[in-house]
């Protein structure tokens, strides 16, 4: 090489260097932002869990149907709530590879949890997060359910109070009745 094509390279390597260097800036400036704007979505739909009332001491079925849109892995976490305060009565946690294929089946509450829950009687819910290796987070609340002491309480909950019709008064005919009263020769009404 001559003394006047050494600028000339080094020029060019360095406009190389800097176009590898730009290149390197947007993708990873492409893959920031395609992470920040994916959707929960997109990897899993889930429309409810719900569990129904159920007598002291038994395992009730749950209701957990989720739709898997892609294969990911996930960790999550199942807390249960009395349906008034925010103290955690039960917890499991998990991880988990779900792929589209995967189907639930029949869960009883202790499936859904991993870990057999006790629970005194009372109102309740279960607070469910699930967190993807990615960064994205899906979050459910099931329905309120009961724990009840004995199988006739659980019965008086399922069936609606029966609650006795008032009397209706008798307002609308006695405004249609013409006035039938008549004034005397001093004024007065008869």
């Amino acid at each position: 090489m001559t003394e006047t094509n050494t600028p000339f390279v080094w020029r060019v390597l360095r406009r190389l260097v800097d176009i590898g260097a730009l290149l390197a800036l947007l993708g990873i400036i492409y893959t920031l932002y395609s992470q920040a704007h994916q959707d929960p979505a997109d990897y899993m739909i889930l429309d409810e869990i719900s569990v129904s009332d159920h007598e002291l001491n038994t395992d009730p079925p749950l209701l957990y149907d989720p739709t898997i849109l892609q294969s990911f892995w996930v960790s999550w976490s199942r807390k249960i709530y009395p349906a008034n305060l925010a103290t955690v009565v039960c917890q499991g946690r998990g991880r988990s590879y779900l792929e589209p294929l995967d189907e639930v089946g029949e869960l009883t509450l202790s499936d859904f949890m991993d870990v057999k829950c006790l629970l005194p009687p009372g109102a309740y819910l279960i607070r469910s997060s699930w967190v993807l290796d990615n960064g994205l987070i899906i979050k459910n609340t099931s329905n309120t359910f009961r724990v009840v002491k004995t199988e006739v309480e659980l019965e008086t909950l399922t069936d609606p109070p029966i609650i006795p019709a008032e009397p209706a008064l008798p307002l609308g005919p006695l405004l249609l009745l013409p006035d039938i009263r008549q004034e005397g020769s001093d004024g007065a009404i008869q």
